[in-house]
């Protein structure tokens, strides 16, 4: 298991949440073969470490991603009746 870095980089950010996945695939799977207290506080140690890697993510990121703003263009649509009296 590794920490999280404090200066949240993006693609710092991506390998820590592939660890994080794999260990949390791997706690789950150990749970499986065995249900214990144990490994039932492992999963969840590793839920709250994803939890705490998206939320270094989000402070990360100023805001929404915007891909690209929609246009509306007027000259596609078909007529409608009262522009087809003129």
């Amino acid at each position: 298991m590794s920490a999280i870095t404090a200066d949240g980089a993006p693609h710092v950010l991506l390998v820590e949440f592939e660890l994080a996945r794999l260990d949390l695939a791997a706690a789950i799977a150990a749970q499986r073969r065995k249900d214990t207290t144990a490994a039932r506080g492992e999963v969840a140690d590793c839920r709250a470490r994803i939890d705490g890697i998206l939320d270094s993510s989000n402070a990360w990121r100023p805001g929404p991603i915007v891909t690209r703003t929609p246009s509306f263009n007027t000259d596609r649509c078909p007529a409608t009746s009262s522009d087809r009296s003129a």
